[in-house]
């Protein structure tokens, strides 16, 4: 019942394109509606994993972590449709991946590498950094990226709060980071503040499931006026942080 009346409220608040004056927001959200940063070939090797991971009847057995915990036992099938991200925002993060095309890109949550190879055919000068906390689904995802030659894809297997660290450490320049897993309060927001001193000039940040539970509803509230970022936008099933200070402070609910 959150999910849906939280759903209602934000269709009845939300606003459309010809609401958004900024020339800059007004491109980046057209570019969210309309996606056109993979070509036809690459769409089509993203669809076609999509089909046989929808089908792989192996069974996992695995301990998850994140905001999920416990032992799991189950079919990659399974697995992957409640972890996948759904095909229209994996192009959408393709959009966006595009848009930094030669910055560092961050993932925090592989899975089974769906979004990670979109990030990857979209923005072929970077290097898109991702991190999985789950051996045998980090593993399913490697697989992919070797037989799909994806090989601008560095993968960090390990919790986050292990592998992000090091991530801090080495590398900077990351133009766009897009947090997906462990959703709760305090991991959302300790992730979000490790990566600060490692964005670019213009960068954006990209936190999904933002409405997954009222804990997560608080964090993004209070996210509304955290000073590194001069734009919020919730577009209910994600929320983007935008890092620009040519643009003024401002606050959007958007439908997609």
């Amino acid at each position: 019942m959150f999910l849906i009346n939280s759903f209602i409220k934000h269709r009845f608040k939300s606003i459309g394109l010809r609401s958004v004056h900024s020339p800059y927001l007004y491109n980046l959200y057209y570019s969210l509606l309309h996606p056109k940063a993979l070509d036809i070939n690459s769409i089509e090797k993203i669809k076609s994993l999509d089909r046989k991971l929808r089908q792989d009847k192996q069974i996992l057995s695995f301990n998850e972590v994140g905001s999920r915990s416990g032992h799991i036992k189950s079919k990659v099938s399974e697995v992957y449709k409640r972890t996948a991200s759904p095909l229209k925002d994996v192009m959408r993060l393709s959009e966006l991946a595009s848009q930094f095309d030669g910055n560092n890109i961050l993932e925090m949550g592989t899975a089974f590498g769906t979004t990670s190879l979109a990030m990857s055919f979209a923005a072929k000068k970077s290097k898109i950094f991702t991190l999985e906390g789950v051996p045998e689904i980090a593993a399913i995802a490697k697989e992919n990226f070797i037989r799909l030659k994806a090989d601008n894809i560095i993968l960090a297997e390990g919790l986050f709060y292990d592998t992000l660290p090091e991530i801090v450490k080495n590398e900077k320049d990351f133009g766009l980071v897009f947090i997906d897993g462990h959703h709760s309060y305090k991991p959302t927001i300790d992730y979000l503040e490790m990566t600060l001193p490692i964005l670019c000039e213009k960068a954006i940040v990209v936190l999904d499931d933002i409405y997954y539970s009222r804990e997560m509803l608080k964090c993004w509230n209070e996210l509304q006026s955290h000073p590194a970022f001069k734009v919020k936008i919730d577009f209910f099933h994600f929320g983007i942080l935008v890092k620009n200070n040519d643009l003024s402070e401002q606050c959007y609910k958007l439908r997609l």
